[in-house]
Formats: C-alpha cells, structure tokens, sequence
C-alpha cells in the first residue's frame, strides 16, 4: 500500500475523532489544541485530493464531455 492511500485511510478517520472531541470538549481550554488539529486534518485532506486515485473518476468524466462537446462542433 503506497503512503499516499494511507493518508487517504487515515486522513477521513482523524478529521471525524478530532471534530467529535470538539464537540465534547468544547467549553474546556484544550479545545483549541483539537481545533488545530482538525483543521489541519481538513488542510491535508484538501491538499492530498488532486493525488487520490479517486479522482480519477472526475477526471474521466470531464474528459468525456469534452470529447462530446469537441466532437459536436
């Protein structure tokens, strides 16, 4: 398995813990040390998107309606 579908794998599973720990600590001052933390989550998540093997499926599927709209004209 290559480093990038580990963080694939992983990177859903610690977006969901972090965001439950905010919603469970979130009147206490160690909030924003989770809050940090999920958003950097959030940040790897975006970052590491374009590199997924599913996005292949976006891609096919641009790639398509461009050939059919090429094709027409």
């Amino acid at each position: 398995m290559e480093s990038i579908d580990r963080i694939f794998l992983f990177t859903p599973l610690l977006v969901a813990i972090t965001g439950i720990a905010l919603l469970t600590m979130r009147p206490r001052a160690v909030m924003y040390a989770f809050q940090l933390m999920s958003l950097s989550f959030i940040g790897l998540l975006f970052i590491s998107a374009p590199y997924r093997k599913f996005i292949h499926l976006a891609y096919r599927c641009v790639s398509i309606a461009r050939y059919h709209q090429e094709k027409d004209h």
